[in-house]
């Protein structure tokens, strides 16, 4: 399941498939699937289909087939899929497809820093700096470095206001 609050990034979708006939099979349309309804844009290859077992990937880390998405809807465990046609056919030509494996992609914003502290319980005064230390994850799942900011209040209490990635 993708957590509640991930922001999805992209799906993959990698189909085994082979055909009997070389040559012979084209994708006649390969679709993500979103409640049910083959829906967004059009992943077809114009290669022909492998006689072996091969997989064909469609999709990335960063494509979002022209769909906008939320957790529950990849959560969705019988509206959620891709939807793959093929043709033309000869005849004794046999199409099969042995399975499809679906990755979605997504980034969950880390926990913000709580308890903040400063070092060694320093005082402070007006534009002074000041270093803080807490124990949350500090790089996001891309492993990019995150900058918060900080509120300081006059009790010297710290609460995050806001914080963002590299």
């Amino acid at each position: 399941n993708i957590p509640s609050g991930a922001t999805i990034q992209g799906i993959v979708a990698e189909v085994e498939k082979k055909d009997t006939v070389a040559g012979d099979i084209l994708d006649g349309g390969v679709f993500i699937v979103k409640n049910n309804l083959s829906t967004g844009t059009d992943h077809s290859s114009a290669d022909t289909w492998p006689t072996t077992d091969t997989y064909s990937t469609y999709g990335s880390s960063s494509d979002l087939w022209g769909v906008g998405w939320t957790p529950a809807d990849i959560n969705n465990q019988t509206g959620f899929g891709v939807q793959i046609e093929a043709g033309p056919a000869s005849v004794g030509s046999v199409v099969t497809i042995d399975h499809i494996r679906i990755t979605v992609y997504y980034f969950l914003p880390p926990s913000q820093p709580t308890n903040l502290r400063p070092t060694n319980n320093t005082i402070f005064a007006y534009n002074s700096s000041i270093m803080l230390n807490w124990t949350n994850s500090t790089v996001n799942n891309d492993g990019k470095n995150l900058s918060y900011l900080i509120d300081v209040s006059t009790d010297s209490n710290f609460n995050v206001i806001n914080y963002s990635a590299d």
